[in-house]
């Protein structure tokens, strides 16, 4: 009878240590994947890191080119139109259309602000 006590400790032993094994492997090959499906990044960048023909858009977190004859703006968020060009219209961003200003209607120290209305 002895021997049945010790036989049913082994076997308790057994059961407890594969238990714990099988608890080990499941946990090893599902943490990696539960972490990894939880990890996201991507590259933090500064309005100030923008080139000159760029502008920052907050809603991507990166840099956008800005359109034709557009430069970036004072705070670097928008595109405005290059001297010599007026705003035709504006939606934010690179979505501006600027024109050409007549050259007969271009005031040099105020270029790409406006065009100018001649009244004769």
């Amino acid at each position: 009878m002895v021997m049945e006590g010790c036989g049913a400790r082994v076997a308790m032993a057994v059961w407890s240590t594969s238990k714990i094994t099988a608890v080990t492997v499941f946990l090893q090959l599902v943490l990696p994947r539960v972490s990894q499906a939880q990890t996201f990044s991507f590259p933090f960048r500064k309005p100030e890191t923008c080139g000159h023909n760029q502008y920052f858009d907050i809603s991507a977190l990166s840099c956008v080119p800005c359109g034709a004859n557009q430069r970036q703006d004072a705070q670097g968020t928008s595109c405005v139109c290059l001297p010599g060009f007026q705003m035709i219209s504006n939606n934010g961003g690179a979505d501006i259309i600027c024109k050409k200003c007549p050259e007969d209607r271009v005031l040099p120290k105020m270029a790409g602000t406006a065009l100018l209305a001649l009244v004769v």
